[in-house]
């Protein structure tokens, strides 16, 4: 997000960085906004918990809520990270509540990071969306077309550099780039897909 973004000369791209087959082209990604809940109690001694406020039972009183998973027909919520206490003999003072809101709408990701009401949010990043009819996205299918990729149009909740960029007026849509099993200890990447990834990137850069 610090990147200079005037220093690019061109004003379009492709990145790869979906892990999905080679032919994989992300038509949408998603608006994603953070948020962190700070419930704050008294602390006391767990022998005399009528002496203090648990901050635990504020949060699950507010958390309970908050819908989680996927809401609506464009966006998701998530309540990832929850922390708080001292040790299991002391009423908790403060506890945390982290989480996400994501949607290929803009205007349901507002309305729901609204709702939730949060102690902060911040954009994460800004979503995007190109319609199949658009020029640039007809290049990029064209360009699977010569190498007799067959293309797939699709729409992912995952967001990449893409998203960044697009929000600075240069046209970048995300591609698969073949891999499988990602961030487990058995994920790969085929030579075939390796060849044809290289292939996509260097006939993009060529024309």
């Amino acid at each position: 997000k610090g990147f200079i973004c005037n220093r690019i000369k061109s004003k379009t791209g492709l990145i790869a960085d979906r892990a999905a087959p080679i032919g994989t082209i992300i038509l949408s990604s998603p608006w994603v906004t953070d948020f962190q809940f700070e419930f704050r109690g008294t602390a006391a001694h767990a022998a005399t918990p009528e002496k203090g406020t648990n901050a635990l039972s504020l949060a699950l009183n507010t958390l309970s809520e908050i819908p989680v998973g996927r809401v609506d027909s464009d966006t998701t919520i998530n309540i990832g990270i929850i922390s708080g206490g001292t040790g299991t003999n002391t009423v908790p003072d403060l506890v945390t509540a982290r989480g996400e809101v994501r949607s290929f709408s803009k205007d349901s990701q507002e309305k729901w990071v609204s709702k939730i009401n949060a102690t902060s949010s911040h954009l994460y990043c800004p979503g995007y969306t190109y319609l199949q009819s658009d020029t640039f996205v007809k290049e990029i299918i064209d360009l699977h077309a010569q190498l007799d990729i067959k293309p797939d149009l699709v729409t992912a909740l995952g967001a990449s550099d893409a998203n960044f960029l697009n929000s600075q007026g240069i046209k970048v849509i995300n591609i698969g780039y073949g891999a499988e099993n990602t961030h487990t200890t058995s994920e790969r990447i085929s030579v075939s897909s390796l060849t044809d990834l290289a292939s996509l990137l260097v006939k993009y850069i060529v024309c």
